[in-house]
């Protein structure tokens, strides 16, 4: 099985379509297998009481809530980005963060759905999640950043119990993260991604389970590493320029560092 390359659009689009569309285009050109956007209903993942704190955005001085509320794209919105995804020859499909958002990704019947760090301990999305991959089928893709090693394994836990002795064409994905935006080479850790592809099946139980890796590090060597190291699937945030306007464009690859980095994985995959 090649190794699947994720550019993680996120929210570098900034709340603009053409950006996204931009992104995607650059990903498709740079070989990634997917773009990946992310999805979220603010009033939920907001906290209400950072609702009304000032912050600069590039429309001016606005609540917390308003940007965040800005930076979302509606259904048709996401339904224009996956028809140009499909266009330029390149999968896409969502990281959601609440309930609601997993019945978008539901809706567009991707054939993956991910989880984002955040939410690993999220015991109700997991299990919701869990029952959509079974039923769509779809990957199930979820991130360990931030997560001890406990919350890690009650996660899988918590997939085997929903997943029971189904077998139905869907895998499970757990990503090996460093949640720091860019996060120190020094602290990747790199090592825990076998310890991750020996332990994970003992606690997926019928779950097929492979392993990759997100990540947030400056430049692209320690992700070709951490295929290496044995990760099946890699997810780098990209961006059209580092220098633009975002809180995760410095921890992002641009374009042609992004081909230079598929070429590299596949390049080790042949070797």
């Amino acid at each position: 099985m090649s190794v699947i390359i994720v550019a993680e659009i996120g929210i570098n689009h900034s709340g603009s379509m053409d950006i996204a569309k931009q992104l995607i285009e650059k990903a498709a050109w740079a070989g990634a297998d997917y773009v990946k956007f992310q999805k979220r209903e603010p009033e939920l993942a907001v906290p209400q009481d950072q609702w009304e704190i000032k912050r600069e955005t590039p429309w001016g001085e606005m609540s917390y809530i308003d940007y965040k509320q800005k930076m979302e794209f509606g259904f048709e919105q996401l339904n224009e980005l996956r028809r140009h995804a499909k266009l330029h020859g390149i999968g896409m499909f969502l990281s959601v963060w609440d309930l609601p958002s997993l019945e978008v990704a539901r809706d567009f019947a991707f054939d993956m759905v991910k989880l984002p760090s955040a939410m690993l301990t999220n015991e109700a999305l997991v299990r919701r999640a869990t029952a959509l991959a079974i039923k769509q089928p779809c990957d199930l893709v979820l991130s360990t950043g931030m997560s001890t090693a406990e919350e890690v394994a009650q996660a899988l836990v918590l997939v085997a119990d929903v997943w029971g002795d189904l077998t139905p064409d869907a895998r499970l994905w757990l990503l090996h993260c460093h949640s720091a935006y860019p996060a120190p080479t020094s602290e990747l850790n790199l090592s825990l991604i076998p310890g991750l592809i020996v332990d994970a099946p003992m606690y997926a139980g019928a779950a097929p389970v492979s392993v990759g890796y997100s990540g947030h590090e400056w430049g692209i060597q320690p992700t070709v590493w951490a295929v290496a190291m044995g990760a099946q699937m890699i997810e780098r945030h990209i961006t059209l320029d580092r220098t633009m306007w975002g809180t995760d464009q410095l921890a992002s690859v641009e374009p042609l560092a992004f081909a230079k980095m598929v070429s590299y994985i596949r390049s080790l995959e042949g070797a």
